[in-house]
């Protein structure tokens, strides 16, 4: 992301697979059913911020309502925050409804899970992480906030 003449943050769609092949980046999604447990994960950011550029890692804030498997816009507050402005901040980009659809169902998904294994609780409230190594491979899958240093040895980097 750049900024225009009005220092708002500018963002450019890529492809995921694009992101992995050309750029190598490890991605964490962190989906949560509220943007105050994206901003408490953004914020959380803040403490290890140079690493995210050192390591290749891009951190892709999701909002999600897991009954209905569906992917949420940001408020107008929220996309406006600062913190979604940092460097390694990524934002879903669906460009249709079918992709709007797969979003929901894969983070519905991991919330349906989290709940079978007796974690849905603390996933509704402080979210669930999902990390994707350079290569495409899931590396890890994680309730609750992250600590940094755990997730960077999860992604191998």
């Amino acid at each position: 992301s750049g900024q225009d003449d009005d220092g708002k943050a500018v963002r450019r769609a890529a492809p995921i697979g694009v992101l992995q092949a050309k750029a190598t980046q490890s991605i964490a999604f962190f989906a949560a059913t509220s943007e105050q447990a994206l901003t408490d994960v953004l914020l959380s950011m803040r403490i290890s911020a140079k690493e995210f550029s050192e390591r290749n890692v891009l951190v892709v804030p999701v909002l999600i309502e897991p009954k209905s498997r569906s992917l949420l816009d940001f408020s107008e507050r929220m996309l406006g925050a600062k913190l979604m402005s940092q460097g390694g901040v990524a934002l879903p980009a669906p460009t249709s409804e079918e992709d709007r659809g797969t979003w929901g169902k894969i983070f519905g998904d991991e919330f349906a899970e989290a709940d079978s294994q007796g974690q849905g609780a603390q996933a509704a409230a402080q979210g669930l992480a999902l990390l994707v190594r350079s290569d495409g491979q899931i590396a890890c899958r994680g309730v609750g906030r992250p600590i940094w240093k755990t997730v960077f040895a999860e992604l191998g980097i």
